[in-house]
């Protein structure tokens, strides 16, 4: 369709030189033959550009850096090269993101020169996985008899990983005995918990010597302590359709980050059309699995919470507090959260929007909740402490 277009303002251009032609014959005078003369440069011009081709132009793409986070920007530098310097006076540059409606549009005056370059800035990338698959390149003439254009193939993948706030995590369960054995985990000593007696090793500190065994086995003898089990806790991010949801996937890392820092050993469930499960203690490589998911999930679930919790009252009566990302209370989550309330504390993070006080909705809910043992702590204008 497009050569179609070409050729059919080719043969306008070359009835137009005719038409003035023809008119400078039959007419006569110097404004006629002015006006042939006249028009002669510019129906070359758009006639050799007819010819000349702009795939022949090489498009090379360089990221400042091509992982971002949240809130970042994005500088992009297009370089142009091509080998014969036919003179342009204008070139229209445009990209188009395949994963979103936006495009970005510069204007070169290349002239004679061979190479060119130009500088963009794209702001507020959503979380995800973006690509820059081609460059459209578009020229003409200055009176729009002749126009060229064409799509260049230049790939690039850009990635935005959801933003990371640091913030402050208090356990609500302080016992030793909770949850599964997990691997990997660190052991802290604590003298008030000395189980017994057992022959020195390098690298005891001195406070842990127990003199009194020493003297009687007239060796050195060190306390040994119990090694007291991290907390395993399950996470559950809601993946139901929420107005909030990047606001959950991006307290639910930052909540990560913060367990993890504390030496909780943390599982991740996140239910939609496909079932995804993080155990505890995957180490690094299961770590960049979850920040890979954190980037590409969605709030596509069909099955309401409270039947998630339903469907996976095994793994939650495992872990030894159940901890609850969404941004939707009702009473049928709160009644299928009370049933894994006797092995810990429950808690529901409830994500929402700046807001000045308690709604008259949600204090019956509250109320209900403690009722039942279930710690609901309400995260409002969560994405303004995240910028």
């Amino acid at each position: 369709m497009k050569r179609v277009i070409a050729f059919s303002r080719l043969m306008t251009l070359l009835c137009l030189v005719g038409v003035v032609f023809s008119y400078a014959m039959f007419q006569g005078g110097f404004v006629s033959w002015f006006l042939f003369y006249s028009l002669i440069p510019m129906g070359l011009y758009a006639l050799s550009l007819f010819f000349y081709d702009l795939k022949h132009i090489h498009v090379k793409r360089e990221l400042v850096k091509a992982e971002l986070t949240v809130g970042e920007k994005l500088k992009v530098t297009l370089k142009l090269r091509r080998r014969f310097p036919f003179p342009l006076l204008y070139l229209v540059v445009k990209e188009q993101f395949s994963s979103m409606e936006r495009t970005t549009k510069v204007l070169l005056i290349p002239g004679f020169r061979k190479e060119m370059s130009c500088e963009y800035i794209i702001e507020h990338l959503p979380r995800g996985e973006h690509f820059l698959q081609s460059v459209h390149l578009k020229t003409g003439d200055p009176f729009g008899l002749m126009k060229k254009e064409t799509v260049l193939t230049c790939e690039n993948k850009i990635i935005v990983y959801p933003k990371v706030v640091d913030i402050v995590y208090s356990p609500l369960i302080n016992r030793h005995d909770h949850g599964i054995a997990a691997s990997m985990e660190r052991i802290q000593r604590e003298t008030t918990v000395a189980t017994g007696v057992r022959k020195y090793q390098p690298g005891d500190r001195y406070s842990w010597i127990n003199w009194k065994a020493s003297a009687k086995r007239n060796e050195m003898m060190t306390k040994e302590f119990e090694q007291p089990h991290s907390h395993y806790m399950l996470l559950v991010m809601d993946r139901s359709p929420n107005v909030y949801f990047e606001d959950i996937v991006s307290f639910t890392a930052s909540l990560m980050k913060a367990m993890t820092r504390k030496g909780i050993q943390i599982s991740l469930l996140s239910f939609g059309p496909d079932r995804v499960f993080f155990p505890c203690g995957g180490g690094i490589e299961q770590e960049r699995q979850l920040f890979h998911h954190f980037i590409r999930v969605a709030d596509n679930s069909a099955v309401p919470l409270d039947r998630v919790l339903d469907m996976e009252r095994i793994s939650l009566r495992q872990s030894a507090a159940p901890v609850i990302i969404t941004g939707q209370l009702n009473k049928a989550i709160i009644e299928k959260v009370g049933q894994y309330t006797s092995q810990g504390a429950a808690t529901i993070f409830l994500i929402q929007g700046k807001k000045d006080k308690e709604s008259n909705e949600e204090h019956p809910l509250l109320t209900f909740a403690l009722s039942r043992g279930i710690h609901v702590k309400i995260v409002d204008a969560f994405s303004e402490v995240s910028r």
